[in-house]
C-alpha cells in the first residue's frame, strides 16, 4: 500500500468521527449549493444540509424536531436579515439558547444583510462595502457566481475553497448576533466545522 493511500484512509477516518452535525437553511437554493460544495470539498461526512423557507423562529422549531429524530449533535441554522424584524430574530436566537443543552447545540447564523455579502466575500478584493442586498446579488450575476433562470444558482467554478479568506474580508458575528450591513457568522461556523472534535 502506498503513503499517499495510507494518509488519505487516516485524514478520512479522523474525518469519519466528526460531531454529526445538521445544517438547516432559510435559503433553499444558494446557501445548499454553497454548503455542499465546501462538504464535498473539505470532505466533512458528519455534516448534513437542509433546506425550508420558513421565517427564522419556524426555522428553529423545524431544525429542533429534526435533530431530535435523527440524532444529531450540533445544529446550525442559517438566517438572512433580509426584511426580517429585530425582535424576530432575537427570538429565534432565545430558542437556540433554550434548546442548547449537554446533548445538543443549536446555533444560529445570521448574515447580515443577507448570504449574498458572505458569497461576496470570497470574490472581493478587499473589505465587503456597505450595500445592499440587490448590489450583491448583481455584482455576483455579472461575475459569472450567480447563475440560472432565478439567477440563485451557484456556479460550479465558485471559489468555496476561498472561506478562509472570505473570514478577513467581512465583520465577523457570534452566533445569535445580528449585527450591521454587511456582516455574517458563516465563518466562526465553518471553523467550528473544521474543528470538529475541538469544540
Amino acid at each position: 500500500m502506498g503513503r499517499d493511500s495510507r494518509r488519505r484512509r487516516q485524514r478520512e477516518g479522523r474525518a469519519q468521527k466528526g460531531v454529526k452535525t445538521l445544517i438547516f437553511c432559510q435559503g433553499t437554493r444558494t446557501e445548499p449549493d454553497y454548503l455542499n460544495a465546501l462538504k464535498r470539498l473539505e470532505r466533512w461526512p458528519h455534516m448534513r444540509v437542509s433546506a425550508e423557507a420558513l421565517d427564522p423562529v419556524k426555522a428553529v422549531e423545524t431544525a429542533v424536531v429534526k435533530a431530535r429524530r435523527e440524532d444529531f449533535r450540533e445544529i446550525y441554522v442559517l438566517v438572512d436579515v433580509d426584511d426580517t424584524s429585530r425582535s424576530e430574530l432575537d427570538r429565534a436566537a432565545a430558542l437556540c439558547r433554550k434548546c442548547t443543552n449537554k446533548k445538543l447545540t443549536f446555533n444560529l447564523v445570521v448574515s447580515h444583510e443577507s448570504f449574498d455579502c458572505w458569497l461576496y466575500a470570497h470574490v472581493s478584493k478587499g473589505r465587503v462595502p456597505d450595500q445592499s442586498r440587490e448590489w450583491f446579488q448583481r455584482k455576483l450575476r455579472e461575475g459569472g457566481h450567480l447563475v440560472g433562470p432565478t439567477g440563485k444558482a451557484l456556479s460550479g467554478g465558485f471559489p468555496v475553497q476561498r472561506w478562509q479568506q472570505a473570514t478577513d474580508n467581512i465583520i465577523e458575528l457570534a452566533f445569535g448576533e445580528v449585527g450591521i450591513n454587511p456582516a455574517s457568522a458563516m465563518g466562526l461556523m465553518l471553523r467550528h466545522l473544521a474543528t470538529p472534535t475541538g469544540h
